[in-house]
């Protein structure tokens, strides 16, 4: 994957993100962005991470309860946080299981 680096407004991507979804989402989204300098990002990669933490928050809620977006400047670095109140993941699940490559975390219907 080749990145295209450009200059970018990270509060106005997730802004975007977030009415693109807004009307196909049944739970609550939230917005708590502070005010940040611009970035350096690849707008379309970084869109596609939001809205893949997006709908996976909107499934672990089974589509009820609340998805909160934050962005915040912190110790010179840019942060960026997707919360919900969905089922909650296991200590063994997130220390074993969460990020290994081709190990599908979805429950079959």
């Amino acid at each position: 994957m080749e990145l295209r680096w450009t200059e970018a407004d990270l509060n106005e991507l997730v802004r975007d993100t977030l009415a693109d979804l807004n009307a196909s989402m049944q739970a609550t989204l939230v917005q708590h962005l502070r005010p940040l300098p611009r970035v350096t990002l690849d707008a379309e990669q970084m869109q596609k991470v939001l809205l893949n933490l997006l709908l996976n928050a909107h499934e672990a809620g089974e589509g009820q309860g609340e998805i909160r977006v934050a962005t915040e400047p912190r110790d010179g670095w840019i942060s960026l946080s997707v919360c919900d109140n969905g089922c909650e993941m296991s200590p063994e699940f997130i220390e074993y299981s969460l990020f290994q490559l081709f190990h599908p975390t979805k429950r079959k219907a």
